[in-house]
């Protein structure tokens, strides 16, 4: 489960992307800007809840 769930959530997410640039509704700088600000995001939300979970242990 651990390991199916972030390759759905790749998977999803390039092929959101790509079908953008093919139905021609995004430039390939929109797309690619899209992906860095969400990887980001999720890196972000990640070292946050690391440390919220570290500052909270007894």
């Amino acid at each position: 489960m651990w390991r199916t769930a972030p390759a759905v959530a790749v998977v999803s997410v390039a092929g959101a992307g790509l079908t953008r640039l093919w139905l021609g509704v995004h430039w390939s700088a929109d797309v690619l800007a899209g992906w860095l600000l969400g990887g980001c995001l999720v890196a972000f939300s990640i070292a946050s809840y690391g440390r919220l979970a570290l500052s909270r242990e007894p």
